[in-house]
């Protein structure tokens, strides 16, 4: 009995070691197979994660470029919208620009008459030349001249002509309309016609002219309109110069018998050297 039960521990025994061969065999297979595919895990995924990486780094190179080109179209639009709204806000502050503004910023105008539409004793024209102090004064030199040969109270006039030089300050209180006061100096020639000459006996043939010189206040209102590209129009509704003092040529009176003529002669010098005067004076010129 107790031999039998030896050959069966031995049988046992014999057994279990053939178990525990084949179990550590099929163990090591399973290692060996896990470690193979571990491995290839790792190198498929090293591989992924590589190509994964140059994948992301070429679409972020992309994804920067786009946006470093959207973000410069951005930029180039935003400069011209700036520069657009720029340009037409200057564009709306010119145009809204007025007489006064204008003024504000010149220094120098020079305008011509060329024709003064209603003017005592006769028809003039000239020209100015202003200096800007500010955008509510200026002081406008102006010389106006004219001549013409006519008969005055039935007396017969070769020529009679007339010279203006004043100097007036220009007071503008609003944008255009202003008030104008200074000084004039006024010389009036008129030389007489030979239906008066021809009666004159023993007269010196260097004798035969009437000469006038008046030293006035001058007084007038105007309007004028300074333009944003320096073109100036204006206009001097009235002008008036009040004479303070006058030096007279009347020589030639004294040579003159005939009653008639010397009665006449007297009614022309009074309406010549009557209060002279402007109307509806007409300018155009250039505000630098």
């Amino acid at each position: 009995m107790h031999k039998a039960l030896a050959v069966d521990v031995e049988h046992l025994m014999k057994s279990g070691g053939e178990a525990f061969d084949s179990i550590k065999s099929k163990g090591q297979q399973m290692y060996e197979s896990g470690k193979s595919t571990t491995g290839e895990l790792l190198d498929k995924g090293k591989e992924t994660t590589g190509e994964l990486y140059e994948k992301g780094k070429e679409t972020t190179g992309e994804l920067y470029e786009k946006g470093k080109e959207t973000t410069g179209e951005i930029i180039d639009k935003g400069k011209k919208t700036a520069v657009d709204t720029y340009d037409k806000t200057v564009e709306m502050v010119k145009k809204e620009r007025t007489s006064r503004d204008n003024r504000k910023d010149s220094f120098l105008t020079l305008n011509l008459s060329p024709f003064v539409y209603f003017s005592l004793p006769l028809p003039k024209s000239g020209f100015q030349i202003g200096w800007v102090i500010n955008e509510g004064w200026t002081v406008d030199p102006e010389y106006l001249s004219g001549s013409f040969g006519f008969d005055v109270a039935k007396i017969s006039i070769g020529e009679i002509s007339e010279t203006l030089i004043s100097l007036p300050l220009r007071y503008f209180p609003g944008n255009n309309f202003n008030w104008k006061f200074g000084g004039t100096y006024r010389k009036l020639t008129a030389v007489l016609g030979n239906t008066i000459l021809e009666k004159i006996v023993n007269r010196p043939t260097t004798l035969d002219l009437l000469e006038y010189k008046f030293y006035s206040i001058n007084l007038g209102l105007g309007n004028r309109w300074q333009l944003n590209n320096g073109i100036t129009l204006g206009a001097d509704w009235l002008d008036f110069n009040i004479p303070v003092s006058v030096e007279r040529n009347e020589i030639i009176t004294s040579y003159i018998t005939d009653e008639n003529d010397r009665k006449n002669v007297r009614r022309g010098i009074d309406i010549l050297t009557a209060l002279q005067f402007t109307a509806l004076k007409l300018q155009i010129g250039y505000t630098f």
